[in-house]
């Protein structure tokens, strides 16, 4: 029998921005104290890659982060997303 493995990390197969959403909001209030991020805010970052994401979601904000705060930033929606 002979099995295979799909990756989708476009969309095209499942729409998992929405979660990302939420996964990245939750770690923005734990981790920066910003709360009441919405969709829009990472829109810049989308498709770019995680580091992309959550600065675009940051500027939105007025902030800039360090290279700590990504890290961390990162990490945490990693968590969230796996959690949610």
């Amino acid at each position: 029998m002979a099995y295979g493995l799909i990756f989708d990390v476009d969309g095209v197969i499942a729409d998992s921005e929405a979660v990302n959403v939420r996964a990245t909001a939750r770690a923005f209030g734990e981790i920066l104290g910003i709360n009441g991020v919405k969709a829009e805010d990472f829109e810049a970052g989308i498709g770019r890659g995680a580091e992309a994401y959550v600065r675009a979601g940051a500027r939105s904000h007025g902030r800039e982060l360090t290279a700590e705060q990504i890290t961390a930033l990162v990490a945490a929606r990693q968590e969230n997303f796996l959690a949610i």
